[in-house]
């Protein structure tokens, strides 16, 4: 995410960029958790950050989505987790393809 200044001093509710914050050189890595939607639509990415259980929510903040102000909308991330190795899974997935031919 893009971090600002007012992001240092965050302690509860749903952070969004204040007019008057600065944008820090780089950017920011924070772990995404999930996130949830309120009755009137708008959306708060749930993040963990890596500074601790002093700053935050317990070291944990939630992140005001679709506004593109930290760009986190743009930059999250998502994976699947396979429990094999990809050797395993290409040989399942040709297995089963072959089972299909026949």
């Amino acid at each position: 995410m893009l971090p600002f200044t007012d992001f240092l001093a965050y302690k509860e509710g749903s952070y969004h960029r204040t007019p008057e914050s600065f944008k820090f050189n780089g950017y920011h890595l924070v772990k995404l958790i999930g996130w949830s939607k309120a009755m009137d639509g708008s959306t708060e990415w749930i993040a963990e950050n890596s500074w601790g259980p002093d700053w935050g929510m317990n070291g944990y903040v939630r992140v005001l989505g679709g506004r593109g102000d930290v760009s986190i909308d743009a930059y999250a991330l998502g994976m699947q987790v396979i429990p094999y190795t990809v050797y395993d899974y290409m040989s399942m997935q040709n297995m089963m393809s072959s089972a299909q031919d026949m």
